[in-house]
């Protein structure tokens, strides 16, 4: 099932797969129409014969009833969903928000933080550019304009999740991903008229919605509940909760007469379930395979069977599948589903679209080792200490000091030993230690300008000797 729309004669408009279906509540199909691809989103204007659906980057206005294509727009990316209202063609992609005529003309175009809006009597919501907040615009008129003093409502938090207009267009419900409380708004004047309470734990809100008079306020979660809220009391006591089937569910008021009876669910099933098998040997199953083992696709998340066999049921989008073991790791892998359609990819990181290898199907997980989270003590090893710098100093120096000594008394040929003793007597001569006053005086005639003049007297002194020595 890929969408679902009430309309306002209390029919059910599904879309599932191929095939556009018109039921009623008892439930038998009125209309049904056959077509050549499968439908992402369907909404039908009031309780006419219009609808509009997308496919992949095409949304087309379509007579069910005569089965005829009136119109068809294109877009360059991916169409998230469609609506109708007061002959206006909303279309959302995931950060855009264009509003046409039924013609279709363009109208308006709108920044958005994600796809999430509603739209009734002429008042479009939507998350703006904003995480957090809200932006109302009232198509309805010729001409767009925004809502006196509520341009943008800083709603939440966290990014919004859903959004509900009341049937008159007077009050705004919103939600956050969070999914604990539920905010209220006055589109007339932006400001907060109740904060609901869902729960005390994080849910993913599926769908959320006022009742015709806007009293009651009704929001499915993936907690399989329904939860529904009489905005004049809003105490918890005034809380009334459903249980639901195992799926994704959709809540819509159909009645207005006896409205806190008659909340109508439609509880779709999750489009594809994963399967697989975690593939080791039956001894590393049975020893490392513990029952804390968990498989991950991006929110939704199941615990391994005994027998490694893995199983987990999602919508149509692309997810990475992680295994989280306290003994054992896996590599990621990439999965696109859609519909009854699986691939698989090669999800490790630094791995493009274009190197990535697609795996097998059903999928088959093999641990690529084990988890160590203590490093192991390093063991003595007397090698080891020959690789110390100060070891290795040590015994160079007592190679110095014990061994050549050793090697020159070891040797036995008179004659070299005698050279050697000769050599060491040469390096061993007395060194002539200048005097004292000549160092004083040649630094005095260095400094004084005349070292070429010492010079010469020490060149004329040896001469005055002889002549001494002759006179003698």
């Amino acid at each position: 099932m890929k969408g679902y729309k009430f309309s306002a004669d209390k029919n059910l408009l599904l879309a599932q797969g191929k095939q556009l279906s018109i039921y009623s509540l008892d439930p038998k199909p009125i209309k049904q129409a056959a077509l050549d691809y499968q439908v992402s989103s369907v909404d039908i204007l009031d309780s006419t014969n219009l609808i509009a659906f997308a496919q992949d980057q095409i949304v087309t206005l379509y007579d069910l009833y005569a089965q005829v294509r009136i119109a068809e727009v294109s877009f360059n990316t991916q169409v998230k969903n469609v609506r109708l209202c007061t002959g206006r063609l909303i279309i959302s992609t995931f950060k855009k928000i264009f509003v046409y005529t039924l013609e279709p003309v363009k109208l308006y175009e709108y920044d958005c933080y994600n796809a999430v809006n509603d739209v009734q009597s002429g008042i479009l919501v939507f998350s703006s550019p904003f995480k957090g907040s809200v932006q109302l615009v009232d198509i309805g008129k010729e001409e767009a304009k925004m809502i006196p003093f509520t341009l943008i409502i800083s709603g939440h938090d966290n990014p919004v999740q859903h959004l509900a207009v009341s049937s008159d267009g007077q009050f705004t419900a919103s939600c956050s991903v969070k999914g604990t409380l539920i905010r209220v708004w006055d589109n007339k004047t932006g400001g907060l008229i109740k904060e609901i309470r869902r729960g005390q734990d994080e849910a993913r809100i599926y769908s959320l919605a006022f009742d015709v008079t806007g009293q009651l306020v009704a929001c499915t979660s993936d907690k399989n509940t329904v939860h529904l809220f009489n905005l004049n009391d809003g105490f918890l006591s005034k809380r009334i909760v459903y249980s639901l089937p195992k799926g994704k569910s959709k809540v819509q008021f159909v009645n207005s007469e006896y409205p806190a009876l008659q909340v109508v669910v439609n509880t779709a099933v999750l489009s594809a379930t994963i399967t697989g098998q975690i593939v080791a040997d039956a001894r590393l199953l049975q020893d490392y395979l513990t029952p804390s083992t968990k498989i991950y696709l991006n929110q939704y998340q199941a615990f391994v069977k005994r027998n490694g066999v893995i199983e987990i049921t999602v919508p149509d989008g692309t997810y990475i599948l992680s295994v989280v073991s306290p003994s054992l790791y896996f590599d990621p892998i990439r999965l696109e589903v859609s519909g009854d359609t699986v691939k698989a990819f090669d999800g490790g990181l630094g791995i493009s679209f274009n190197t990535a290898l697609e795996v097998p199907y059903p999928l088959e997980l093999q641990p690529k080792g084990m988890l160590t989270y203590f490093q192991p003590v390093e063991q003595f090893n007397i090698w080891g200490l020959f690789a110390n710098p100060m070891i290795i100093m040590t015994l160079a120096t007592l190679f110095f000091v014990f061994i050549i000594p050793k090697l020159k008394d070891s040797i036995n040929d008179p004659e070299i030993r005698k050279e050697m003793e000769e050599a060491a007597k040469k390096k061993q001569a007395p060194v002539e230690i200048p005097d004292v006053g000549d160092i004083a005086g040649n630094l005095a005639d260095w400094f004084g300008g005349k070292p070429k003049a010492k010079a010469v007297e020490q060149e004329k002194t040896p001469e005055k000797s002889k002549k001494k020595n002759k006179s003698k």
